[in-house]
């Protein structure tokens, strides 16, 4: 047991002193305002969720339910365009001292 203690504390002591502080920071965008729009501008569309190019156009009554009978088929060209989530936001100088940053959904 004594041996244990004097292993174990210079341990604790060194994983404290090495462990580094505000070396991380994390923002949530899902909660902004997106547009999804195709590249050359045909359809766009604001305030949606930057999750599923279909699921947009159909809450925005633009496509039919694509999991609907054959709707699968009339679909096809929005698989052949290429689209894009666009969002903005501001970050503070502070955000830059963090040795990581990350954006996430």
């Amino acid at each position: 047991m004594k041996y244990y203690k004097i292993f174990l504390i210079p341990l604790l002591l060194i994983s404290f002193a090495c462990k580094e502080k505000n070396t991380e920071k994390h923002i949530d965008v899902s909660a902004l305002n997106w547009s999804l729009s195709s590249i050359d501008s045909s359809v766009v569309i604001h305030d949606v969720s930057p999750a599923d190019v279909h699921m947009a156009l159909f809450k925005n009554d633009i496509i039919q339910d694509p999991f609907y009978r054959d709707h699968e088929k009339e679909l096809q060209w929005i698989g052949q365009h290429d689209w894009k989530l666009e969002t903005s936001f501001d970050l503070d100088k502070s955000f830059l001292k963090y040795i990581k940053n990350k954006i996430g959904f």
